[in-house]
């Protein structure tokens, strides 16, 4: 009975391992968070490849009204110039500047979000979606605050 309970364990495990089992988002490595911020490297030889300083900012508390904002810096790490389609702020409370030309190899840029707390209140969380020209993945910006009223 023991062989057999052994042999179902290991059978188990590899189940697991060949199907790719991932642990959950929250018990990832830093490192693996950053991998996130990246472009994937298999399109690198074709195209660009960003690499976002962070993706999150906490503007913490402010006042109702108040306009704040943050940049995002990015370097382009892949073997060709990166082209910003289109950023998506998905409200508008939120809006983004971001480089028009192409970003070269090896460039330091930026995605400015400007975020305008008039008429909020309370806890705002507002992502900015980052489109990339012939790239499928997109890149997820996301800023936070805390409003208080005038």
């Amino acid at each position: 009975m023991r062989e057999w309970v052994k042999s179902l364990l290991v059978a188990g495990v590899c189940l697991c391992l060949l199907s790719g089992c991932n642990p959950p988002a929250t018990s990832r490595s830093q490192g693996d968070q950053k991998e996130d911020k990246r472009l994937s490297a298999d399109t690198t030889q074709v195209f660009g490849l960003a690499v976002f300083e962070k993706d999150t900012h906490d503007f913490g508390v402010i006042w109702q009204g108040e306009e704040v904002s943050v940049r995002f810096y990015f370097t382009n790490q892949g073997q060709q110039s990166l082209i910003i389609e289109k950023v998506d702020t998905g409200c508008g409370c939120t809006q983004a500047d971001f480089p028009r030309q192409p970003v070269l190899k090896g460039e330091r840029k930026y995605v400015e979000v400007i975020f305008n707390s008039q008429g909020r209140k309370g806890f705002q969380y507002q992502e900015v979606k980052v489109k990339w020209a012939n790239i499928d993945k997109t890149i997820l910006l996301t800023i936070v605050a805390q409003v208080r009223e005038n």
